[in-house]
């Protein structure tokens, strides 16, 4: 297994044996870390480049050992993007299932898994050879729990409601120094009186 990363965050090239398989979950794994996803979600974007190339492995290549795998991750503002690409024959896309199917089949979920993990597949034929599977996953700002959130309008809501009621007694202080009291005021014309 070979490891390029000029142009892309990760580049790895690797011959069809299963066994190369843990190191491409790590690596793709540590991309998606890298990359801003959290642990969870970065495990189950390796597994879904787990089961890119378990596919090739398995149904393009039919369990031969020593054809080329080529993976490049590219990590972009918005999305993470990992191509998986295989050397074999091309893939017929009218046999790709358009859903996940409804029960589990020998062999792991394969393509159902990575849609479900994905926000987007795309199968491109029109390399020279093989196929290449783009497998996208977008980029979600981190929004705060609504807890958090609430508990942080509260305390705001507290904050200013302090601000307000130290800013009146200060206006009225600046007032009684200004003006005076009333009870001043009555005593002072009392004794003009």
């Amino acid at each position: 297994m070979t490891r390029r990363s000029r142009e892309y965050a990760l580049a790895l090239h690797f011959r069809s044996d299963p066994k190369y398989l843990s190191q491409v979950r790590r690596q793709t794994f540590q991309l998606a870390r890298r990359a801003g996803f959290n642990q969870v979600i970065s495990k189950k974007i390796s597994l879904a480049v787990d089961e890119a190339c378990t596919n090739i492995i398995r149904h393009t290549y039919k369990g031969k050992e020593s054809l080329p795998i080529l993976i490049r991750g590219m990590n972009h503002l918005d999305r993470l993007e990992i191509r998986v690409r295989d050397f074999g024959e091309k893939l017929d896309l009218s046999t790709l299932p358009d859903k996940p199917s409804a029960g589990k089949r020998a062999g792991g979920m394969g393509l159902g898994l990575m849609r479900t993990i994905m926000d987007e597949i795309i199968f491109d034929t029109s390399v020279a050879m093989g196929t290449e599977v783009c497998l996208i996953k977008m980029k979600v700002p981190k929004v705060k729990p609504l807890k958090k959130v609430k508990k942080e309008r509260s305390r705001a809501k507290a904050a200013n409601k302090n601000k307000k009621s130290a800013n009146k007694k200060r206006i009225n202080k600046a007032k009684l120094k200004k003006h005076g009291s009333r009870s001043q005021k009555k005593n002072s014309k009392r004794q003009r009186r």
